[in-house]
Order: C-alpha cells, then sequence, then structure tokens
C-alpha cells in the first residue's frame, strides 16, 4: 500500500550573497515520521525550519505539503498545518492562559477547537495556566510554548530544540509526548538537536547538515 508524503523537500538551497548556507536538501516525511535534524553551530538549521515553515524564502528547490508546492499554497491555511516552534519561545499574553488562548483570536483558528492537552502531560501543574508569562523559567516557557502549538494540532511540528533548557527526567517526558502525538492521525515533525542520543531515541531519519564546500566561512 502507498504511502501519502505529507511533507517533502526536494533540492533545497539558500544563497546568501554569494556563497549557499545549505544546498541539495532532499527529504521526504510519511505520517508518524520525525526527521532528526543535528549539524554544527551555523550550519543553517534553524534557517532551514524558517524556510520550511514559509516565513523566510528558498532560493532554490521546491517545498512540498501533500504533494502540492508550498509556492501555491495560502500562506495563513499552510501555517495551520505546518508550525514552527523556535528555540527561544515567543508567548503573547500575560498569563499562561492569555498565552495557550492567543491564537484563537485570530482568523485562521477561531472556527478551531483547541485540542485537550492536560499541563501534566509537560510537567507541568496544572495551576501554572493563571502564572505570568514573565515569572516562568526557560524550561517552563518552551513547555508552554510545545502546549500551545499542540492545543493547534497541526500536522508537521518544526521543533528547534524543544527541549534545549529542560532537565532529563522532563525531557523524557516530552519526548513522550510527542512520540504520542506522532503516532495519532496524520503527524510528523523536523527536530533539531545537538543531543545525538535524543536524536537516536526520536527519529525515524536523519539529516546533518553540512556548509558546502565552496561556500566562504561567515
Amino acid at each position: 500500500m502507498k504511502h501519502t508524503v505529507l511533507f517533502a523537500g526536494k533540492d533545497l538551497g539558500l544563497k546568501q550573497e554569494n556563497h549557499f548556507l545549505f544546498s541539495h536538501i532532499n527529504f521526504e516525511l510519511q505520517a508518524g515520521m520525525c526527521l532528526g535534524l543535528s549539524g554544527r553551530s551555523g550550519e543553517g538549521k534553524s534557517t532551514l525550519l524558517r524556510c520550511l515553515a514559509a516565513l523566510s524564502p528558498i532560493t532554490e528547490g521546491e517545498i512540498y505539503y501533500r504533494g502540492t508546492p508550498i509556492s501555491a499554497l495560502e500562506k495563513p491555511a499552510y501555517r495551520q498545518q505546518v508550525l514552527y516552534l523556535p528555540q527561544t519561545p515567543q508567548l503573547q499574553g500575560i498569563t499562561v492562559q492569555g498565552a495557550l488562548d492567543y491564537p484563537f483570536t485570530l482568523n485562521v483558528y477561531k472556527d478551531l477547537s483547541p485540542l485537550d492537552i492536560p499541563a501534566e502531560a509537560l510537567g507541568l501543574p496544572t495551576s501554572i495556566v493563571n502564572q505570568r508569562l514573565q515569572h516562568l523559567s526557560g524550561g517552563e516557557r518552551q513547555r508552554v510554548q510545545l502546549w500551545r502549538a499542540l492545543r493547534l494540532n497541526p500536522e508537521i511540528l518544526l521543533l528547534d530544540e524543544p527541549t534545549a533548557a529542560l532537565d532529563k527526567n522532563t525531557q523524557k517526558q516530552v519526548e513522550s509526548l510527542l512520540q504520542h502525538w506522532l503516532s495519532q492521525a496524520c503527524h510528523a515533525c523536523i527536530w533539531i538537536s545537538h543531543d545525538q542520543a535524543q536524536l537516536r531515541q526520536i527519529q525515524s531519519q536523519a539529516l546533518i547538515l553540512k556548509r558546502p564546500a565552496t561556500s566562504k566561512s561567515d
């Protein structure tokens, strides 16, 4: 039986001035798959995720969502299904509850019912919804950002070191939650990590970014 390719990149490249940050990037993700993305600092991992989320332009190749080039798709609807989570969380509102509710004030999400994800699934107390964002630790902010994303139930998550600020026990809890999410419906993700042991645990396939040999160093 043929499986549907949810998300793919074909010969992706990004040229900056007179050199390529990355080039000839190829991948295909089917439901339930996690692509582990690694490479040295400065090789363009976060930039690649922004390009995949249609937040930054790609200069070569094509990105496909469910077989359609994203250049032919309406970007708000596309970003509803392909969601980028930066390493430094960007949360709107005053309290955690306000941050969780904020997306549903936007037109693209106004008719969507939030997916029921309990705080405990991310190792957070139920009472955290009343806490002010300014009082959250780095690890709490990462988990609130992920919590908000999962409530929106996208098909693709683009995760930039989503557990970097967490202790090992909480990291394992979040990994388990995301692995469960991947097993449900049509979900897939791309996960940046510098932790090779973590990538071996969660990835279905691997992609290592290396700056093209002809590129000039920063």
